[in-house]
Parts: structure tokens; C-alpha cells; sequence
């Protein structure tokens, strides 16, 4: 299962969001400037036609129209506030365009026809209020797009955040049933450790070697299941009961366990007294599970070898066996929840599952090679 990245979420909802209200925007506005660029267009070429039929036909012009006439490259009438240098300058040059131009605080569309004795006629259409209600209402979604930026960062938060808190929710009632269960077990396996203190305060001296060294064994197993439950109970303080511990020693205890356990043969390959700062419960976790997990998928005539050996980076252990193998493609799948490489066999399929969450959580990391029929090597590494 991935993790939930909440930043990346958020930021891809942030980007989402905002990409189409822009793209709306930006819609609005080319939309509202073509609507209004058509209306300048529109009502610019209506005061051409007026003109030129007001000149052509010799009727008074209004003392407000604003145009000037050009014949053979010389300005005849100039009925514009502009000099006749800066109608060359900056109109004529444009020759057939038309063109906004701005002169004197005030914006002009400007467009030109010919007249029936040949001249050029420019008209001068004032756009001002056009151009102002454009800018005003750039300015206005340039607003908008701000506040819609504010209020998308907020939705995405919004959405983003729903299955963090869905998660808590669940790993709350996940936390609260396993504590829940674990204190029901407190008081069996309590009665099963205090039975075999009676056993041995009444029948002590009457039991073979064999017999005491049975009970002994399973009042380690009782010890290290009470070990669990203590620290299931105590799940938000996990992480502050590390403390330098003796490797060799806890990988000695887990060897002796399995072998009265089990029929097999453990070999050690690692020196005595590794010292290393870690939970002692959560590492015999760890290596109990690779144990268990390399017994109960093979053969019992197998043989396991558990090595140890400090790092530059911290300690690497391995547990290998010379069982049945995995195959190449289920490799990549063997620390799944309930992925089992063998259907028929035993079990829930939880257990390595379990193991990768309890390294991941110390920060290590663990890693399998394969061969089939070979062998088989876990890595851990702390």
C-alpha cells in the first residue's frame, strides 16, 4: 500500500483547481475584450460612412468630429487638436492600418476611407470609456482570480485533508481494538505463567532436568508474549524505551527458544557481546517472525544460519535457510498483507507484513534474496 502524501495531494489539487479557474478567466476575458473591440470596430466604421457622406455631399460637420483629409501626401483638412508633424509622425506612417491610437489623455480609434475626389479621409472615433471599462474589468478578474486562488487553496485543503482524517479515525479504532484485545489476553497468559510458578514452588524437586527446562522455556515464552501485550498497551510511549542492548545475547535467547520449539538446527554466525541502541522486545519481534516464517514454509529437516554484524550506517542481520525458495516474480509481493506463496499452507499471510511495518517504524529497512530449491536470505538492516 503507497502512502498518503498529503503535500503532494494538496499541491496537485491547488494546481488542478487553479489551472481551470484561470482558464475560465482567461475565456472571459478574450471573450469580453473581442465583444468589445467589435463594438468599437462597429461603431467606428458607422462615424467613417457618416463622415464621408457628410463631406461628399457638403453638409456641416459637427464641431466635435474629429478628422483630417490627405491628398497626394499632404494634409488638407485638419479638424483635430494634433499638429500636423504629429498626424505625419504617428498616423499617416501607419498608412492603411487601423489602429488605437492614445493623444492627450483620451484613446481614438482610428480609421480611414477614400473620398469620391481620391483623397484619404481618417476619422477620429473617441474610445476612451471603451478602453476604461476594459481595464476595469481586467482589473476585476485579475481581483477575483486572487480571492478564487484563496478559496481554491482552502478547497483543496479541504479535500486533501478528508482522508487523513478518515485515516486517524481509523487508526484510532485500530489502536483502541488492539488494545482492547491485548488487555483480555493479560489475564490467561498471567494465570499460564502463575501455574507454572506453582508447579514449580510445589513440584519442584520431584520434576525430571527434562520437565524444568520444558517449564522454563515456556515461562520465557510467557514473558516475551507479556512483553507484547505491555508494549501494545503503550503504543504512543514505543519510541521512547530504546536503550543500548546486547545483540548477541537476544539472538542466543531467540535460537534457544526455537530449538525447543522446533526440530531444527540454527547456526550462529555472529560474534558475542554486539551492542546496539534498540527496543529489545520489537528486535526479538523481528527476528522471531523471520524465524517462525522460515520454519513454517519449508521442511522440518532444514537448517537456518542467523548472522550478525555491526555497520558504518548501524547493524545488518540476516537469516538465511537452505529451504524451498520463492519465485523471482513473488519476490516483490512476499511483505503484502495476507500475500501467501503457497495457498495450502498454514497461516494468514501477516507476518512479514507485520515485520516491514515494525522496521519501517525504527526506521530500517529489509530486503529478500531468493533461489529456488537453495535457498533463501532475509536482510535486515538498522
Amino acid at each position: 500500500m503507497k502512502t498518503y502524501d498529503f503535500k503532494n495531494v494538496f499541491i496537485r489539487y491547488v494546481i488542478l483547481l487553479s489551472v481551470i479557474m484561470l482558464f475560465i478567466y482567461v475565456c472571459l476575458t478574450i471573450i469580453f475584450n473581442w465583444q468589445v473591440n467589435s463594438e468599437i470596430k462597429e461603431s467606428s466604421t458607422k462615424e467613417l460612412s457618416s463622415l464621408k457622406a457628410s463631406l461628399n455631399e457638403g453638409e456641416i460637420i459637427n464641431k466635435g468630429t474629429l478628422y483630417f483629409t490627405l491628398k497626394d501626401n499632404k494634409i488638407m483638412q485638419n479638424k483635430t487638436d494634433a499638429s500636423q508633424k504629429t498626424l505625419y509622425a504617428q498616423i499617416v506612417k501607419n498608412k492603411d492600418k487601423n489602429f488605437n491610437w492614445k493623444y492627450d489623455s483620451e484613446v481614438y480609434h482610428i480609421n480611414y476611407g477614400k473620398m469620391t475626389d481620391g483623397s484619404k479621409l481618417y476619422s477620429f472615433t473617441n474610445i476612451t470609456d471603451y478602453e476604461e471599462t476594459k481595464q476595469l474589468l481586467n482589473n476585476l478578474l485579475v481581483l477575483l482570480f486572487i480571492v478564487t486562488v484563496i478559496l481554491i487553496v482552502g478547497a483543496a485543503y479541504y479535500i486533501a485533508i478528508k482522508p487523513v482524517r478518515a485515516y486517524e479515525a481509523m487508526l484510532v479504532q485500530h489502536k483502541e481494538f488492539i488494545q482492547n484485545a491485548s488487555h483480555e489476553l493479560k489475564t490467561p497468559i498471567a494465570s499460564l505463567s502463575l501455574g507454572i510458578d506453582y508447579i514449580n514452588a510445589l513440584e519442584g524437586n520431584s520434576l525430571t532436568e527434562q520437565s524444568r527446562n520444558s517449564l522454563k522455556k515456556m515461562k520465557s515464552e510467557i514473558s516475551y508474549a507479556q512483553s507484547l501485550i505491555v508494549k501494545t498497551l503503550n503504543i504512543e510511549i514505543n519510541k521512547q524505551t530504546t536503550s543500548t542492548i546486547d545483540i548477541s545475547q537476544l539472538l542466543d535467547d531467540v535460537i534457544e527458544q526455537q530449538n525447543g520449539l522446533n526440530d531444527i538446527r540454527i547456526q550462529k554466525d555472529y560474534k558475542d557481546g554486539i551492542l546496539y541502541n534498540i527496543d529489545s522486545v520489537i528486535f526479538t519481534q523481528m527476528i522471531t517472525i523471520l524465524v517462525d516464517n522460515a520454519i513454517k514454509h519449508n521442511e522440518s529437516n532444514i537448517q537456518l544460519r542467523i548472522s550478525a554484524r555491526k555497520t558504518k550506517k548501524g547493524l545488518k542481520v540476516d537469516v538465511e535457510d537452505n529451504g524451498k525458495g520463492i519465485q523471482q516474480d513473488q519476490l516483490n509481493k512476499i511483505f503484502d498483507r495476507y500475500y501467501k506463496v503457497n495457498k495450502e499452507e498454514d497461516g494468514s499471510g501477516i507476518g512479514l507484513h507485520i515485520l516491514k511495518s515494525i522496521v519501517s517504524e525504527v526506521n530500517g529497512t529489509i530486503s529478500v534474496e531468493s533461489s529456488p530449491n537453495k535457498k533463501t536470505r532475509f536482510i535486515l538492516n538498522l
